[in-house]
């Protein structure tokens, strides 16, 4: 899996999440163990966070992509 297999995120979301990653810590790590669990980790990742209930990852072009929603 890489983060090319899923579209982007909206401009709108884009620049929140680039806002909320610039606050917090980078949940790489964290996104990695979740995501293992049941699928690899795209290979593409260079940063991630946590926002709205949603882990999403920043791609090597600077494009954020929900990677998965915790309900």
């Amino acid at each position: 899996m890489t983060l090319a297999t899923t579209p982007p995120v909206s401009k709108e979301l884009q620049r929140i999440l680039d806002r909320v990653a610039g606050l917090a810590a980078n949940r790489k790590d964290e996104v990695f163990d979740l995501v293992q669990q049941d699928e690899s980790m795209p290979t593409d990742v260079c940063t991630c966070t946590w926002w709205d209930g949603c882990y999403y990852c920043k791609d090597e072009d600077g494009l954020w992509h929900s990677v998965r929603c915790v309900t």
